[in-house]
C-alpha cells in the first residue's frame, strides 16, 4: 500500500495546515536556527487547540524529530488533526517542516 504524503514549512508562528484540512500528522522536524528553538503544532487555528507535538532543541544540537506514536502502522497512520495545524515557534530564524497524511 503507498501512502500520499504531503510536507507543509515555516519559519514563523502561524497556520501551517489550512483550517478547513483534516489528516494525519506523520512527522515533525525542527532545525535550530542561530539559538535555541522550540515549536509546539495544535489541531486549528491558534495555540488553543489539542497539542499535536512539541520539540525543542537547542543551538548545538541543530535538530529535532518528532514521529507520530502511531505513524509506523499502516491501519493507525499518524495523529489525527480536524481543523488544520497550528505553529507556535521561538527561537531566531528556526525551520519547521511537518509531514501530513490523507485520512
Amino acid at each position: 500500500m503507498s501512502r500520499v504524503c504531503d510536507s507543509f514549512s515555516a519559519t514563523a508562528d502561524g497556520q501551517l495546515v489550512p483550517t478547513s484540512s483534516r489528516g494525519t500528522l506523520l512527522q515533525v522536524r525542527l532545525r535550530s536556527g542561530v539559538d535555541a528553538a522550540t515549536a509546539t503544532l495544535y489541531n486549528g487555528s491558534d495555540a488553543t487547540g489539542r497539542v499535536l507535538a512539541i520539540l525543542g532543541v537547542d543551538a548545538s544540537a541543530l535538530i529535532d524529530e518528532w514521529n507520530s506514536p502511531y505513524s509506523q502502522s499502516e491501519d493507525a497512520g499518524g495523529t489525527r488533526f480536524d481543523n488544520g495545524i497550528y505553529l507556535d515557534v521561538t527561537g531566531t530564524t528556526p525551520r519547521v517542516v511537518a509531514y501530513t497524511g490523507k485520512v
